[in-house]
């Protein structure tokens, strides 16, 4: 999943998503580390991501 489509998933379901959420909407957990790498997500605690704009 290319990071648009997860920042529109984060953006119709959070902003804060669990990774069991995030990957039953479709997002693996490569795209979760990447844009977490990048300063797209944050990572609250494990687990726990935050849409990095919210």
């Amino acid at each position: 999943m290319n990071d648009a489509a997860v920042e529109q998933l984060f953006t119709q379901h959070g902003p804060t998503l669990t990774y069991a959420q995030a990957h039953g909407l479709g997002a693996h957990a490569e795209d979760l580390y990447r844009m977490r790498d990048l300063d797209k997500l944050h990572e609250l605690s494990r687990g726990v991501y935050r849409l990095g704009s919210a």
